[in-house]
């Protein structure tokens, strides 16, 4: 299947480290994408994973109510959520297995099981209490030997502190991103 990607709006710079998960994931294997916006990287993940012919199941989850949801009023917010959702829904169509989930990522957290994650990467909101909270939720849903791993970790202060609190043997990889191997 063809990469179609880039006829998606968003920022995209770890496509090696999606094509490395996806050649190192086992059949029926899990992969979850926290802040999926318009679908770009969950299209280039999810080609990836057709072209492997690998069985491996890939969420992605977003409330679609962007960043600054606390400025808009509550029906801007539900115009705001159903448009973005539904363009996200258009631009993953190519891959149908995609299952898109529009929840806020604490209450999707409880949608997985325990060490039932192979691979999930964060990139919902940026401040620092944000990804405490999702590192915090989310790891111990990641299998051991699994990997968790997230994007902005250098160009925003508050997703680097939470890494490093919380995950010190992280490591950067791409251009601005952090991955972790659960032991």
């Amino acid at each position: 299947m063809k990469h179609y990607f880039e006829e998606i709006k968003g920022w995209f710079d770890f496509s090696d480290l999606y094509a490395d998960m996806v050649k190192q994931a086992e059949h029926e294997a899990l992969f979850v994408e926290l802040g999926v916006w318009k679908g770009c990287s969950a299209a280039f993940m999810g080609v990836e994973i057709v072209n492997s012919g690998k069985n491996i199941r890939f969420d992605v989850i977003d409330n679609f109510q962007g960043l600054h949801q606390e400025n808009k009023t509550q029906r801007e917010n539900f115009i705001d959520y159903r448009k973005n959702y539904k363009e996200c829904l258009m631009n993953l169509n190519r891959v149908p297995f995609v299952r898109v989930i529009g929840l806020p990522s604490p209450e999707a957290v409880g949608l997985y099981a325990n060490e039932s994650i192979d691979f999930i990467f964060i990139d919902a909101n940026h401040d620092y209490r944000h990804v405490k909270e999702d590192i915090r939720l989310w790891l111990p849903k990641v299998k051991r030997g699994g990997v968790i791993a997230g994007h902005d970790y250098i160009n925003f202060a508050g997703v680097k502190k939470a890494v490093d609190e919380l995950l010190p043997d992280a490591k950067q990889v791409s251009v601005r991103s952090w991955i972790y191997k659960k032991p």
